[in-house]
């Protein structure tokens, strides 16, 4: 049972489980955790029940005791650092998308997340620093890693076009926590490269305010779009780019999140500046499949070097390209998935 909230969510943890499932040989479904009649009914005819993204609402408690009482192996699984009191970051993080009120529910979340965990068995993580702080909740101890990964929604391109006049940087923010950390930590350094390159374009997708100021000055050279709902409208938006960029402020939430803006520009042979957390520091080969960057100076000259070097940006790109389409692949997620289903059972047998 799951969150059937984000679309996000939904595609990346619990349809891509459904599928790596099926691929496996097992059956599965998928219920909303807010359909406690559903859940209960479905608890008698599955044997494992991984309750993703779950508060531990009254009927949810009651579902996860029951799994257990039944002998059901249960996992507690997250993607996000929602369950420990660092969680939410400050409400300023959130530029004006956020109100009061709803950063008073997301405190609440925090609270309602942490208590599902303790009461499951084992958890499932999609990074490793996340599977290091969830461990520390789940009854046994042990955490398992599952990556997002590809599915088979995604599209693939490994070739650029040779004739465009324009070298784009494409950012993609599919949520609306990270505002802050674009205006202080890529900004200053976009600033400088539109300023110095007439050439470079800044392709902006989805949750962004920019300061007036800037998005004056440099309209010529921006592009704005809202957030885009249909997965071929976006493949089609971020194929087109030639810098892919993924901006986080360093912190302990920002270090579990995970590499997926790095893997879907991988997918179309596009080379990744990101800010250096401890998850791209886990998944990132340095200058290899992508160039991970902290201050503004690096930032710039990371840039620098993929506006002036195509050849570069193509190298980097490919290695990230041949690297993602091999160890992102449905057939490596579903080995581990099922790797995990029977490392856990093992552990409890024993």
């Amino acid at each position: 049972m799951g969150d059937f909230f984000l679309p996000q969510c939904i595609r990346y943890r619990i349809e891509q489980k459904l599928e790596q499932l099926s691929f496996a040989g097992y059956e599965a479904s998928a219920v909303s955790w807010t359909l406690p009649e559903k859940i209960f009914q479905a608890l008698a005819f599955h044997d494992v029940i991984i309750f993703y993204r779950t508060p531990a609402l009254p009927e949810i408690v009651r579902s996860i005791v029951h799994a257990r009482a039944l002998g059901k192996l249960t996992f507690y699984e997250i993607d996000d650092l929602l369950f420990e009191p660092i969680y939410p970051p400050p409400i300023q993080s959130y530029g004006s998308y956020v109100s009061p009120d709803s950063y008073a529910g997301l405190l609440k979340g925090m609270a309602l997340y942490n208590n599902a965990a303790k009461l499951c068995e084992f958890g499932i993580a999609s990074t490793q620093p996340l599977v290091e702080r969830l461990s520390k909740y789940v009854e046994s101890g042990i955490c398992y890693m599952h990556r997002n990964g590809l599915d088979s929604q995604n599209s693939y391109s490994n070739h650029r076009s040779p004739d465009k006049t324009y070298v784009d940087i494409f950012y993609g923010s599919g949520t609306q926590a990270h505002n802050s950390d674009f205006i202080d930590i890529a900004l200053p350094a976009l600033t400088f490269i539109l300023q110095k390159h007439s050439h470079v374009r800044l392709i902006i997708v989805g949750y962004l305010e920019l300061p007036a100021e800037f998005a004056e000055k440099y309209s010529p050279q921006l592009v704005q779009i809202p957030i885009v709902k249909s997965l071929p409208s976006y493949w089609s938006l971020l194929s087109n780019a030639d810098i892919n960029i993924a901006v986080l402020n360093r912190d302990d939430i920002n270090d579990c999140k995970s590499e997926l803006k790095w893997f879907e520009a991988a997918c179309f042979g596009i080379p990744s500046v990101v800010s250096k957390t401890t998850n791209y520091e886990d998944v990132i080969k340095q200058n290899y499949d992508g160039i991970m960057v902290e201050t503004t100076d690096e930032w710039i000259a990371a840039f620098d070097r993929l506006i002036t070097d195509s050849n570069k940006r193509t190298e980097i790109g490919s290695y990230a390209y041949t690297r993602v389409r091999r160890d992102y692949a449905i057939e490596k997620l579903s080995a581990n998935l099922e790797t995990i289903i029977q490392s856990a059972l093992s552990s409890k047998l024993h």
